[in-house]
């Protein structure tokens, strides 16, 4: 599988990112680091993994479960190899931006993403059941740093170019970019920390009925605590008793919970009695999910709104100490745009139509093609080119 190959960088990251990481605590975070070392980063290719890659892979692994596993050295090897070329690849996009030299956020998650390159680089492939330990407990610390670095860079960036429109479209796009290069990390961590702790693989034959049926009692929840009502009911409709699809049920968690929760909000603020509707079809080539509200639907001003990140006050409490990144892990609500993007990360989509005075539909779609390779944001390009 070509997943699995292992490819060793090259350079000796362990000498290297000592001075850069002392460079980076300097004022002008960006401008400081030693641009040959960059170079080496930003050069290396990545390598795109499919669902089947990931699926497959979960389930040599679960077949031998002896300490170490051959199944579960490689991709050790992979992960300490792949997430370093990764990270280097969010430093070329935070290096590149117009911002980088006069952004406060953009300097602070850089010199996050810095250190944890850094911790990233004194991993070795663990041999040991202590070192597999260790090994585990650094990729959590990863996981949960770089959902916090992700969130602050979006709330930064936002609030300092409040007011400039055409700032904050241009701000639209890379944090597109940014958060791509973060679901595929996160996915990659992902697969290797729920292999180990759950004994399952994080891609899986999912039935997305029963996705679709935890999404709508959270985000049934959440509407009714936070607009202090009953929430209105769901109809969940399918004809299909054995629609299964492979697919990260997280990922689709997240999609029909960001769905649910504006459809549920409109039906709330309309105060329109007739249930949202959530229609599944299993087609040949997608698996296509429609949601249908009453919620008197959305003006085209309201439409180009709504396909934009934007500022959560939320967001603002849950960055105000900057070590805290546990809750942000798993901040509930990240909205469309986001969700449109983990759609379309392994070759699905999401889009809506809506019929302003009545209601709106969103259609969602998953290629049931498991060999598609992510979508993985472009990394060769020059800095003029990317911006």
């Amino acid at each position: 599988m070509l997943y699995l190959k292992y490819k060793p960088l090259s350079f000796s990251p362990h000498c290297l990112f000592l001075p850069l990481f002392t460079m980076v605590g300097s004022t002008s975070v960006l401008k400081a680091i030693p641009q040959d070392i960059l170079n080496r980063l930003w050069t290396a290719k990545e390598t795109r993994v499919s669902l089947k890659h990931l699926y497959i892979l979960g389930k040599q692994v679960n077949k031998t479960r002896q300490t170490p596993s051959p199944a579960i050295k490689i991709p050790s090897e992979f992960l300490c190899s792949e997430l370093p070329i990764r990270y280097g690849h969010m430093l070329k996009m935070l290096h590149a931006h117009p911002l980088a030299t006069t952004s406060p956020a953009m300097q602070t998650v850089a010199n996050r993403y810095v250190s944890d390159t850094q911790l990233l680089t004194r991993l070795s492939v663990p041999s040991t059941e202590m070192e597999s330990s260790q090994f585990l407990e650094v990729l959590r610390t990863l996981r949960r740093r770089q959902c916090g670095s992700l969130l602050r860079l979006r709330h930064g960036l936002l609030t300092e170019t409040q007011g400039d429109e055409r700032a904050q479209d241009a701000v639209q796009g890379f944090l597109d970019q940014c958060n791509g290069l973060g679901v595929g990390v996160n996915l990659l961590i992902g697969e290797h920390l729920c292999l180990h702790d759950k004994g399952h693989n994080l891609v899986q034959q999912i039935d997305p009925v029963k996705v679709a049926q935890n999404a709508i009692q959270e985000a049934q929840r959440y509407c009714a605590e936070t607009h202090n009502v009953t929430a209105p009911q769901v109809q969940l409709v399918c004809k299909y008793p054995n629609l299964s699809t492979t697919y990260v049920p997280a990922h689709l968690h997240r999609i029909l919970f960001e769905l649910l929760t504006n459809s549920l909000t409109a039906t709330i603020k309309h105060q329109k009695t007739a249930p949202v509707k959530l229609t599944l079809v299993k087609g040949h080539e997608d698996v296509t999910i429609r949601l249908s509200d009453e919620g008197g639907g959305i003006s085209a001003r309201e439409m180009h709104s709504a396909w934009r990140y934007h500022i959560n006050p939320h967001h603002k409490a849950l960055l105000d100490h900057d070590q805290d990144d546990a809750q942000v892990e798993f901040d509930s609500k990240r909205g469309l745009r986001f969700a449109r993007l983990l759609a379309r990360y392994f070759g699905g989509d999401l889009n809506l139509i809506s019929m302003e005075g009545y209601g709106t539909d969103a259609f969602l779609a998953l290629s049931r093609d498991d060999a598609v390779m992510e979508n993985y944001p472009v990394s060769n390009l020059t800095e003029t080119e990317l911006y």
